[in-house]
């Protein structure tokens, strides 16, 4: 079980941090953190946040009204979010990455 008090701490220095997206993950962490679950099953359901949150930002910035012009705030947090997105994205592909060799 992961230490829901450190959880819930991070969860808000990332907010304040704008990252937005890994404080929502680590909300769900809290709210399945009675489940017993192998890390390597938390990573899957973490890609699988990602993804979701991925298609949801596409998706609002395809129907953003241009006619509408957005607030200094607006753009600072779609572009957070955007390289949140970004560099969850590096990291999976760089998980994906074998590796030859030996260290």
């Amino acid at each position: 079980m992961a230490d829901l008090s450190f959880l819930k701490f991070h969860e808000r220095e990332l907010i304040r941090e704008g990252h937005h997206v890994e404080a929502g993950w680590i909300s769900l962490r809290i709210a399945i953190d009675g489940l017993d679950l192998p890390p390597a099953e938390i990573q899957r359901m973490r890609d699988v946040f990602f993804g979701g949150a991925s298609f949801l930002f596409s998706s609002v910035m395809t129907a953003l009204d241009p006619a509408r012009q957005p607030t200094q705030i607006d753009v600072e947090r779609i572009a957070a979010i955007a390289r949140e997105l970004r560099s969850f994205q590096t990291d999976k592909e760089l998980r994906g990455c074998a590796t030859a060799g030996s260290a």
